[in-house]
């Protein structure tokens, strides 16, 4: 499912994708933005994560890497 691949690609902890959906609707509120569509809303939210990876901004939801340096 669309929710299970982003858990696989972003190596989320389980139960995680709420708190970042929660935090993606304030992000929305405050930038006013709206979606016409599920799939807008969506494509956005996973635009959103990924910036968000790599600003390194979901280290506290990702699982921990045993023995990463």
């Amino acid at each position: 499912s669309w929710a299970e691949g982003i858990y696989m690609q972003l190596d989320l902890k389980p139960g995680r994708l709420s708190q970042l959906l929660t935090q993606f609707a304030g992000h929305l509120k405050s930038s006013g933005k709206s979606h016409s569509n599920l799939e807008d809303f969506k494509s956005h939210f996973r635009n959103w994560l990924f910036t968000e990876d790599t600003k390194g901004r979901l280290s506290e939801h990702k699982r921990s890497k045993v023995g990463a340096l």
